[in-house]
């Protein structure tokens, strides 16, 4: 197992993510099937586990001197992991009341502004002639906007906690999370299939 490799397999989990998303947005009745949610279900606990693969490796394989760059790697895999403990089926993270729904959101939100530091620092290291350039710039505004979308989602909780009752999002506000959604992981994986194209990683991520 190496860095690219660990790229390939997250290019994939991405894709699968946005399949995901899609199929049980167009598909409910996946959803509701015990088989069927079982199966995506597995798949996207896989797909998501490819994050924490890719910055293990790249953490290995690169020990950046940067610290932005080590802290918000290790972040992510913290974070993710958090994630992904709240998708299975063990008491309390099973339940889908309190507990489960204010530690995916505080999660999912974290590992977001983990990812968004993560790419804010490598940037620094990348040259504007680089082909990492504007795939990179765009994938740091994608998730700048889902980090946004996550905040404004954790304050519909809040107000929830203290009013006592569930208030209705903003009409405009799914059509705009799924937007983001797909702009964000599309962003992702043209960054990742550029990244993996790199020979040498140390060229932009020096010791």
């Amino acid at each position: 197992m190496n860095l690219h490799t660990a790229t390939r397999i997250l290019i994939m989990g991405s894709a699968y993510t946005v399949l995901h998303k899609l199929a049980h947005s167009f598909f409910p009745p996946l959803r509701f099937s015990e088989t069927g949610g079982a199966i995506t279900s597995v798949l996207w606990l896989i797909a998501t586990a490819a994050l924490i693969l890719f910055a293990y490796q790249f953490l290995t394989e690169l020990s950046p001197r940067d610290k932005r760059l080590r802290y918000s790697l290790v972040s992510v895999i913290v974070f993710t992991g958090i994630v992904i403990v709240s998708k299975l089926p063990l008491w309390p993270m099973s339940d889908t009341g309190f507990v489960h729904r204010l530690l995916l959101g505080i999660a999912s939100l974290c590992n977001t502004l983990a990812i968004l530091v993560f790419l804010l620092s490598l940037a620094r290291h990348v040259a504007r002639n680089s082909t990492l350039w504007t795939p990179l710039r765009g994938s740091i505004w994608a998730f700048g906007a889902t980090a946004v979308l996550g905040l404004v989602s954790i304050s519909f909780f809040l107000l929830y906690l203290i009013a006592g009752k569930e208030l209705e999002p903003f009409p405009f506000l799914q059509p705009l999370s799924m937007l983001v959604f797909l702009l964000t992981h599309g962003m992702t994986i043209w960054f990742l299939t550029q990244f993996r194209r790199i020979s040498n990683y140390e060229d932009i991520v020096p010791r």
